[in-house]
């Protein structure tokens, strides 16, 4: 089983680590890989694979800890699109979890057979709260109810604006 995870999209869920990002972007990747990699490691059947966009390392580098590889996208690619390749590649070859909010990837990743988590959803799978694994409509969420905020907060665009900045 495949389980591949939207880095960017995660780090920017989860509370505790969105705040870490707001300080420093580097720190809230780290503290995504570390997490799962905790995950993986409690359960050693499982290919983990978190994709970020190309911002740090080389773009199109594979790095990780053990039990987890991270990849970051080759421009003109983003995180997404590597996400959508992958699950097309692995389709009908072995079960493949995809962990985002992102309505679109998680809607390809449903038309290719996988089955989805909504980027909170998944820390809930991590933490042990969701006895019934993924759900095929995206996680947790009520139908038709985002995971994303609903508004652009001054704080969400200072931090895309850094974490882009950082890329050139």
């Amino acid at each position: 089983m495949q389980v591949l995870i939207d880095g960017h999209n995660v780090m920017f869920a989860w509370e505790g680590v969105r705040q870490a990002c707001l300080r420093d972007p580097k720190t809230g990747r780290r503290m995504v890989v570390e997490a799962v990699a905790r995950y993986q490691a409690q359960r050693p059947g499982r290919k983990v694979v978190v994709v970020f966009d190309g911002r740090e390392g080389m773009p199109g580098s594979a790095e990780g800890t053990p039990g987890v590889r991270v990849i970051y996208s080759k421009p003109p690619m983003n995180a997404d699109m590597v996400i959508r390749e992958m699950v097309e590649k692995v389709s009908g070859k072995e079960e493949i979890w995809v962990v985002s909010s992102d309505r679109e990837v998680q809607s390809h990743a449903r038309a290719c057979g996988a089955k989805v988590f909504g980027a909170k959803s998944f820390e809930g799978e991590m933490m042990g709260r969701t006895p019934s694994g993924p759900s095929l409509r995206g996680g947790r969420n009520a139908p038709g109810k985002s995971e994303k905020p609903t508004r652009t907060r001054k704080m969400d665009v200072d931090f895309w604006l850094k974490v882009m900045s950082e890329e050139h």
